[in-house]
């Protein structure tokens, strides 16, 4: 065999050292002729330097030269045949190959960006085109670009809403800890605090998968779940007001009072006790827009026969 397709065999193998059936080529090429065993030694030899070189931003071009021309050149090694300029020209097409291969991926290697809404309603486009709309302290690391057959960002905490552009040929994935939830075109609501995964759609098909080990659920247009990952359990949810920290618009439709306490709750971040003895409290019906606490806390008030105590952050809503 040529040395080149010895070479290009030797490295495929080293490449890929699982593949068996390259191995078993390898090695037969080895017992074959002692040449080849040395050829193999030397080739690998110059491969395992490789790996140990630093990124190419750290690299001293001239040390790293000098230093590999050095191991090259050790006692162990010279034999009549490794001295032939032929096998150092080899090795230095090697290295100048690697090099380029560096210079390669660092100028073309996918760059993960991080952004942080802090404490306002914050935005931004994916390469594809996609949107996301970033709630207060919410944080999603994405990439420049989108290379993969995937589609993947990652919401490190907070809420945010997507809507991801249509491409049948390359899912969108949302990775959440150990969860994640895959689209094609669509455009939904995710919030990520300490205990829940809450997901929410608002047009289209979503996946969520919550872990590993457990199996996928499938939702559709204005359908919900809560995902409690510390417990490992999943509940339906109405998730009509899930898009409400963006568009400031609450909508109450035949919902329960019990319900509607939890939604304030979540939009306005207080903690709204409902205490219903007579459990005799009709369904609620009503939509606010750029509403106060205090304006629909007057409105439960006159639909309600209902006391209400507020202290700092906690209100006690009573049925009479």
């Amino acid at each position: 065999m040529q040395n080149l397709q010895l070479r290009e065999l030797i490295l495929k193998h080293l490449n890929d050292p699982q593949n068996e059936l390259l191995t078993d080529q390898v090695n037969d090429l080895r017992k074959s002729a002692q040449v080849n065993e040395d050829y193999f030694i030397e080739i690998k030899r110059i491969w395992d330097l490789s790996i140990k070189t630093k990124p190419l931003s750290q690299v001293d071009l001239k040390v790293s030269l000098r230093n590999f021309k050095s191991e090259l050149n050790k006692d162990i090694y010279k034999t009549s045949w490794l001295k032939s300029p032929w096998l150092r020209n080899v090795a230095a097409l090697f290295f100048l190959g690697l090099l380029t291969f560096w210079i390669y991926s660092e100028n073309n290697a996918i760059k993960y960006l991080t952004k942080n809404s802090n404490g306002h309603i914050d935005s931004l486009v994916l390469s594809d085109g996609s949107k996301i709309m970033l709630a207060e302290q919410t944080i999603v690391s994405y990439p420049t670009k989108f290379e993969n057959e995937e589609r993947s960002v990652t919401l490190v905490k907070g809420q945010a809403f997507f809507q991801v552009s249509k491409d049948a040929k390359h899912p969108f994935k949302v990775l959440i800890r150990q969860s994640k939830v895959k689209v094609l075109g669509t455009s939904f609501n995710i919030n990520y605090t300490h205990s829940n995964i809450n997901l929410s759609v608002k047009t289209g098909r979503v996946m969520f998968s919550p872990n590993l080990n457990s199996n996928a659920s499938i939702l559709g247009a204005n359908e919900a779940i809560s995902y409690d990952y510390l417990k490992n359990t999943i509940e339906m949810e109405n998730g009509t007001n899930s898009k409400s920290w963006l568009t400031k618009e609450l909508s109450f439709v035949d919902m329960p009072l019990t319900e509607v306490c939890e939604q304030l709750s979540d939009y306005y971040h207080v903690k709204i006790t409902l205490v219903d003895k007579t459990h005799s409290a009709n369904k609620f019906n009503a939509t606010f827009k750029d509403s106060s606490l205090e304006e629909v806390l007057t409105v439960l008030k006159e639909t309600y026969q209902i006391q209400i105590v507020q202290k700092n952050k906690t209100i006690t809503i009573q049925t009479i």
